[in-house]
């Protein structure tokens, strides 16, 4: 698929239907996910999976803001942010490419998560994934 055309079919997935998303395009999510700009190459972006009894996943987009504070100060903490948004956006085209659906969700109370999963770093952003409807 074309970029261009993945830019345009992208919408956010609310529903997906009962079957779960492979090893193989987990994997291929990952990939892509990271292929990112960071600043100073500095990479304190991680990914977290979590699937309960539904057939899709959580990809938990996780920070560690010292990565890059200790480089560039308070201004780090935006590079972090910027990079979050890159990472989600790559995971989103990704799942085009894959006929998968995504959506993208920010509105979540990051202690619960992060001690929910057993997180080493903060959750700042969540896609859910899965096959659509």
């Amino acid at each position: 698929m074309e970029l261009k055309v993945a830019i345009e079919k992208r919408k956010s997935t609310r529903e997906f239907i009962n079957k779960r998303v492979s090893q193989k395009d987990i994997n291929s999510l990952v990939k892509m996910a990271y292929k990112i700009p960071s600043a100073g190459n500095l990479r304190p972006i991680t990914l977290h999976f979590a699937r309960f009894k539904e057939p899709y996943i959580y990809i938990i987009i996780c920070a560690d803001f010292s990565k890059t504070t200790i480089k560039y100060g308070e201004r780090g903490k935006r590079y972090v942010y910027m990079e979050a948004g890159h990472t989600a956006q790559n995971i989103c085209l990704m799942c085009e490419e894959l006929g998968l659906g995504s959506c993208c969700i920010g509105a979540f109370d990051d202690e619960e998560v992060k001690k929910r999963f057993k997180l080493p770093s903060n959750p700042i952003y969540i896609v859910a994934v899965g096959h659509k409807k």
